[in-house]
């Protein structure tokens, strides 16, 4: 290669170094919702815990899911456990029937 032509080989993977990072970063923040980082860590019977950022966007998305978990087996959702640190929580949430929930004081 002649020495003009270095410069354009290493301007263009420059160039494309640059792009991949802005396209990166542009999915990144479109992904918002997939970064809240809800990480289902039992799910045994009817008990379902969680391991999430302590923030609310994360509480209600957990509080979401675990309805649509429990509308799958036709049972309501109660949450029966919530510890938090500064910055992630373990939530733990159990499907039963209402009349369930009733008998136990929910």
């Amino acid at each position: 290669m002649r020495r003009g032509e270095e410069g354009v080989t290493t301007g263009s993977r420059r160039r494309s170094a640059v792009a991949l990072a802005l396209l990166a970063a542009t999915l990144l923040a479109g992904c918002k919702n997939l970064l809240v980082n809800e990480e289902i860590v039992v799910m045994e019977s009817n008990y379902i815990t969680w391991r999430h950022p302590a923030t609310d966007e994360s509480d209600a998305a957990v509080r979401k899911r675990a309805g649509e978990i429990c509308a799958g087996r036709k049972q309501n959702a109660y949450r029966t456990e919530n510890v938090c640190s500064l910055t992630q929580c373990r939530t733990t949430y159990q499907c039963m029937s209402a009349a369930d929930a009733a008998a136990i004081g929910y």
